[in-house]
């Protein structure tokens, strides 16, 4: 019954990783169960959602799947979308949105989330959204995530919105 067991559990894993096409080894792997001190803020990769994951009293961070942030944990194991094409867009500037003094978001390809552009550098363009959850469900391959009461949230610089931990 056992080699019943593990065989099933090999071949779940086998098809979570060729679905998954370049998810590395590390992550497919549970994180250690058992007695431990609480962490704070550590994260793991829930294979069976591809999402990572807050790490719960409980679970230890023994083994490879921890990461010390939710970007961290994204980056490793989360395949990389190719950016679209307006999002991979440098923002340009325009003086008469500087004078208008009007807020606005751009997406960084390279860390996967949008940041608020500054008043020095008042954008034009494609890559040029006037929130970040507009930005980040145009843009972000994480994609757009719900907290406890519903409200969208994403991780600029490890906050949320609506204040809420992961699910």
């Amino acid at each position: 019954m056992k080699v019943l067991f593990r065989s099933c559990i090999l071949l779940l894993l086998s098809f979570t990783y060729a679905g998954h096409g370049t998810t590395p080894p590390r992550c497919l792997k549970p994180p250690a169960l058992g007695i431990c001190r609480p962490f704070y803020k550590v994260f793991y990769f829930d294979y069976t959602e591809y999402k990572c994951r807050k790490l719960k009293k409980g679970l230890c961070i023994g083994g490879t799947n921890h990461f010390p942030s939710q970007m961290t944990c994204q980056n490793t194991c989360i395949k990389a979308a190719k950016p679209k094409p307006v999002c991979s867009v440098e923002p340009r500037t325009s003086w008469w949105l500087c004078l208008l003094r009007k807020k606005h978001w751009y997406f960084d390809a390279r860390t996967n989330t949008c940041h608020q552009s500054e008043r020095k550098k008042c954008g034009k363009g494609d890559n040029r959204f006037s929130s970040f959850e507009e930005c980040m469900e145009r843009c972000s391959y994480v994609g757009c995530q719900k907290c406890k009461n519903g409200i969208p949230y994403y991780y600029p610089n490890g906050t949320t919105p609506c204040g809420a931990e992961p699910e």
